[in-house]
């Protein structure tokens, strides 16, 4: 079982979870900080974070894992049909992120890829032909 961040909920200007893609139900699922935290901490995956030890606070916090999955950026969910994007001060010319969750490669195919979405959509790409 793998578990992708797919996006972030708000109520407000509070954080209240994360939606994350399960592959072995291939459902979405709700997560609080906490309970991804405490994933992270026993050493299985969340894809999409990783734990920074800030000491400040003395505590582990999530980052997004630009470096070991590309998540530079995570879309929010605010309201009823509202997406808007985590950091607003990047150039964000898509409106729905793509998050890839397998990779399908068949003996003399291109690969094929399957992606989820923050609107609960699992879409397949293949390459296009040179």
């Amino acid at each position: 079982m793998c578990l992708f961040l797919v996006d972030a909920m708000y109520l407000g200007n509070r954080l209240i979870g994360y939606e994350v893609y399960e592959s072995k139900s291939m459902g979405f699922i709700g997560m609080t900080e906490k309970q991804i935290i405490d994933k992270l901490s026993r050493d299985e995956k969340v894809y999409g974070f990783w734990l920074k030890n800030d000491v400040e606070a003395a505590k582990e916090v999530l980052e997004l894992d630009e470096e070991g999955f590309s998540m530079k950026n995570l879309q929010v969910k605010s309201g009823v049909n509202t997406l808007t994007w985590l950091k607003e001060s990047e150039n964000n010319d898509i409106n729905i992120s793509l998050i890839v969750v397998k990779v399908i490669n068949e003996k003399n195919k291109k690969p094929v890829y399957e992606t989820v979405n923050a609107r609960h959509a699992r879409v397949t790409y293949c390459c296009p032909a040179n």
